[in-house]
């Protein structure tokens, strides 16, 4: 009975350990559905709480893995952009505002597939630079080749400011109205004007805005983008594998033990030697 038990063990530690493998490095031949909850008879509780384990233990790491995975293709892909960068410099009250807004979370109404977006990132920036602009840049401060990427103000990107909307403005003004200088002085009056009557109309206004109509990842700086990347993209890069591996491995433990216990249980307990008298 002894060695039925061990062989018994061996066996589902070798199955296991390979099906383990196999489900780390994505083998589809489950079609990607594999679920140990059917594969195991009993009761629904231990499947629903099997699941839950894995879920709960693995979820955090696969989303650090997708996270790490986006932002080392980012800075690849924008390494290879050739900018000119400013080196802005904010008052002590414009500094707290601009790290008050970078602290923020903004409301992104749609993701978008990472790796489309880096590969028409370019022709989509092209693309929004021939809009006309909403409000200049102060040439004093910034000169005339600004891009994007060249400056920024809190998450948002500078040369994105200068062509965003007026109902952006609105949403933000509090906050950006504290960095007037930076601004074309007869633009930034003329756009004021148009906030006064924007608030005239009783719009409530949202610190978490993201203007709909432009790609979010347009909007925002890319030193901010990489710091919230999983909020503006998402990937299919990496699938559920790293789920089915955290499935496998606990239903491997549990199974296991479950063996270990059967074995103590129906073991064939060892024969005790005769009580011998040391006298006789």
């Amino acid at each position: 009975m002894r060695q039925k038990f061990i062989f018994m063990l061996i066996s589902v530690l070798i199955v296991f350990s390979w099906f383990a493998h196999a489900e780390a490095k994505g083998n589809a031949f489950t079609g990607g559905n594999f679920g140990i909850g059917r594969s195991i008879s009993g009761s629904k509780s231990f499947s629903k709480s099997l699941a839950g384990f894995s879920g709960q233990s693995f979820s955090i790491g696969l989303k650090k893995l997708k996270n790490t995975y986006m932002q080392e293709a980012f800075r690849e892909a924008t390494s290879q952009t050739s900018r000119e960068t400013y080196n802005q410099k904010f008052s002590e009250q414009q500094q707290k505002v601009n790290d008050l807004m970078r602290s923020g979370r903004y409301f992104v109404n749609e993701r978008m597939n990472f790796e489309e977006a880096v590969k028409t990132r370019n022709d989509r920036i092209a693309s929004f630079e021939t809009r006309p602009v909403t409000i200049g840049a102060n040439v004093k401060l910034y000169g005339d080749a600004l891009s994007y990427g060249s400056a920024r103000i809190g998450p948002w990107d500078f040369w994105f400011l200068l062509r965003a909307p007026d109902l952006f403005w609105y949403h933000h003004w509090n906050e950006l109205s504290q960095f007037r200088e930076h601004f074309d002085e007869v633009g930034y009056e003329k756009l004021e004007s148009r906030i006064r009557a924007l608030e005239q109309k009783g719009i409530p206004r949202d610190p978490t805005y993201v203007d709909p109509d432009v790609d979010p990842d347009l909007q925002f700086a890319e030193d901010y983008l990489l710091d919230n990347i999983n909020m503006v993209y998402y990937t299919t890069k990496h699938p559920g594998s790293v789920r089915h591996f955290g499935l496998t491995v606990a239903a491997l433990v549990i199974i296991s033990a479950v063996l270990l216990v059967m074995l103590k249980m129906f073991s064939a307990p060892v024969p005790k030697e005769p009580y011998r008298s040391r006298i006789y």
